[in-house]
C-alpha cells in the first residue's frame, strides 16, 4: 500500500483518489483471500467488479471508481500489462525479425528488474537467445558534448 500511496504522490492526484484507491485495492485483495494482486492477476478484476454489481448492488459510478482503482493498481504500480505487451512484441518478432533492445542496466539484473519471475523467464528466453551483445565503454556522447559546450563558453569569456 506504501507503493500505492507514493506513486500517487508522485503524480500529485489528490488525497481523496488516494484514499480511494486504497480503499478500493484493500477490497480487492480481501475479496481474493488476502493474496498479493499478482495471484489472481488482472484475471481477478471481473469476478470482483462482478461481485460488487451482483451481491452488494454497487452503483455504477462506483463500480468505475474501484475497477479504475484495480487498474491503477495492476498497471502503474505491479506494470502487468507492460511486461505481458512486451512479451507479446517478443512473441510476434520472435524469429522473424531483428529486436534492438539499448539498455544502462547489465543483463545480469534484467530478471529482477521485470520481477515476476514466469513472465521475466519468458521475455530474457526471447532476448537473450540467438542474439548479439555489445558492450559499450567509455564517455557518454552527452557528456563529451556538455564538456566542449562548456570549454568553448569559459574560452569566448
Amino acid at each position: 500500500m506504501d507503493q500505492v500511496s507514493a506513486l500517487c504522490r508522485r503524480r500529485h492526484l489528490s488525497g481523496r483518489t488516494e484514499e480511494a484507491y486504497r480503499f478500493w485495492i484493500r477490497r480487492y485483495i480481501l475479496f481474493h483471500h488476502k493474496q498479493h494482486p499478482r495471484v489472481p492477476g488482472p484475471q481477478g478484476i471481473a469476478p470482483f467488479i462482478n461481485d460488487l454489481a451482483v451481491n452488494r448492488h454497487v452503483a455504477a459510478s462506483t463500480q468505475s471508481q474501484a475497477l479504475n482503482a484495480i487498474l491503477f493498481l495492476y498497471r502503474d504500480v505491479l506494470c502487468v500489462f507492460r511486461r505481458r505487451d512486451l512479451l507479446e512484441i517478443l512473441d510476434d518478432r520472435y524469429n522473424k525479425k531483428s529486436t534492438l533492445v539499448t539498455s544502462q542496466l547489465p543483463v545480469e539484473q534484467w530478471h529482477a528488474y521485470l520481477g515476476e519471475p514466469t513472465l521475466a523467464d519468458a521475455i530474457l528466453d526471447r532476448l537473450v537467445h540467438n542474439s548479439y551483445r555489445l558492450n559499450l565503454a567509455g564517455d557518454s556522447m552527452r557528456r563529451r558534448t556538455a564538456q566542449s559546450v562548456a570549454h568553448t563558453e569559459s574560452a569566448k569569456a
